[in-house]
């Protein structure tokens, strides 16, 4: 009996110790979590906080926090808490917000556990007032910042790859190995898939981990173990990472590792340069490659900037004076209200070439104001269709105490008006918005075969056989440069 009662006992504090230990762990989660959710509260009020500083036409803090709400709100099994728009109206402090965030926040941590994808969820949803096509997230971890500076000082930091998800073999899979990166020098090759990075294996992992694995800091050793497609036989790359070489200014086709070829047909007096992005570097690479133009016989040049990339308003100054010669580019007015007058000097590149620039629907706010100011100088006829976004100018605004960075909109751009402006061209311009000189339409499907051609020229193997895509965007460019070729022909005769 007394055994019995020994065990019972045991038992009995056992299960009373184990209740203790999930109490206890019960506790410490709760307070994990409400620690998440007021840090969370906190940092979304300080977002808006800056927005409402610093954006030149934000919307009330309430209308951000319902958006970032509702962000959160997006999982499947998320409960809406009634008269949710209602509530927020009313909130008016960080630590009010908190107690309506703790109500929607769920109580299982699988997606903290897989990067506190929640957190960011929230702090992006707070710009669901925005499109964010034109400018991607615009809320920037610190982590992001740092290689977002990387990025457009041209000082990114890695092995020079672009990788995607092979999913016929579950693997990660290199889609081009940039020329001059340490991948390349290695012998990495487009569609190698990676197997392992530094003995570790790839298979099943997302692009995400495969990505930290593969960065580092400057000068450190890396190793990746590849393979091609459907073959066995494996080979290991070791590199060392470094300073990646882009470049935002291409060719039309790829003629080697290192060599472009700047002319859609050969022998052709009429040029064309693509530019991936406006950034610090743009205008060096212009400089470099303008005796590469006039060397292959080009008198007249195309510039695309119908999927350019850029943020910098300074690298779009740099580009634009590069390109004229002297007078005013363009006027900004910021969010105080200040006027700021950007000016270009006298040298000029491509002096005497007839231009037209190419833009599209997907052309972006930066490089859509490069074009204007070589529309309105008259330096170039601009071609194509008319770019979704106005001629606003956006930064980074740092957020306190090293929290991060915000994409805003800061300023304006206030147009160099001109006598031979159409009256659609003013109205545009009145609007903050470009007109081409020539509206020139392109399908789905060109536009889709155009973007191709580009990506695969990119590649340190490309096919010199290639066909060229259909572009009607282009063909209209190329008459319109030949016609004006043949012009100055008959002119110099007389």
């Amino acid at each position: 009996m007394r055994q019995h009662i020994l065990a019972w006992s045991l038992t009995a504090m056992l299960v009373s110790s184990g209740a203790q230990a999930q109490s206890s762990a019960s506790k410490a989660a709760d307070e994990e979590r409400s620690a998440r959710i007021t840090e969370a509260a906190r940092q979304a009020w300080a977002i808006t906080d800056v927005v409402l500083e610093k954006d030149i036409d934000p919307p009330a803090r309430q209308q951000m926090l319902l958006h970032g709400l509702k962000a959160v709100l997006t999982r499947k099994s998320a409960k809406i808490p009634a008269n949710l728009a209602g509530r927020v109206s009313a909130v008016t402090t960080p630590e009010q917000f908190a107690v309506l965030l703790a109500e929607v926040w769920p109580a299982d941590d699988a997606e903290a556990k897989r990067g506190d994808t929640r957190e960011a969820r929230l702090f992006e949803g707070l710009f669901g007032w925005q499109s964010a096509e034109e400018h991607g997230r615009f809320y920037l971890s610190p982590r992001d910042v740092k290689a977002h500076e990387a990025l457009i000082g041209n000082r990114y930091v890695g092995t020079g790859i672009q990788v995607r998800k092979n999913d016929k073999e579950k693997m990660p899979q290199i889609v081009i190995p940039f020329p001059g990166g340490p991948a390349r020098k290695a012998g990495a090759r487009p569609g190698d898939l990676i197997v392992e990075v530094d003995g570790k294996s790839m298979a099943g992992r997302s692009l995400r981990e495969v990505v930290e694995h593969v960065q580092g800091e400057e000068g450190t050793k890396v190793s990746m173990t590849v393979r091609q497609p459907g073959e066995s036989k494996t080979r290991r790359l070791a590199m060392i990472r470094s300073i990646i070489p882009f470049t935002s200014v291409q060719g039309y086709r790829r003629t080697g590792e290192e060599s472009w070829s700047f002319v859609r047909a050969a022998k052709s007096p009429v040029g064309y340069l693509s530019f991936d992005d406006i950034k610090s570097s743009t205008l060096l690479e212009l400089r470099k490659i303008e005796p590469l133009v006039r060397a292959e016989g080009v008198r007249a040049v195309v510039l695309d900037l119908r999927f350019t990339r850029g943020e910098d308003l300074r690298h779009a100054a740099l580009v634009a004076d590069g390109l004229l010669d002297g007078g005013v580019l363009w006027r900004v007015r910021d969010v105080r209200g200040r006027l700021r007058e950007y000016k270009a000097d006298r040298d000029c590149l491509f002096r005497d070439m007839p231009m037209v620039v190419l833009v599209g629907e997907h052309t972006s706010a930066l490089s859509a104001i490069v074009a204007a100011a070589l529309q309105d100088r008259g330096r170039a006829v601009v071609v194509g269709e008319m770019p979704k976004t106005e001629l606003i100018v956006t930064g980074l605004v740092n957020l306190p105490e090293e929290r991060g960075a915000l994409r805003l909109r800061t300023g304006r751009v206030e147009r160099i008006e001109r006598a031979e402006a159409s009256e659609q061209q003013r109205l545009a311009a009145a609007a903050n918005r470009l007109w081409p000189d020539h509206l020139v339409a392109i399908e789905r499907k060109e536009m889709g075969a155009v973007l191709e051609w580009r990506q695969k020229q990119h590649s340190p193997e490309p096919k010199t056989d290639a066909k060229p895509p259909s572009d009607p965007q282009l063909d209209k460019a190329i008459d319109l440069l030949r016609a004006a070729l043949t012009s100055q022909e008959k002119k110099d005769k007389k």
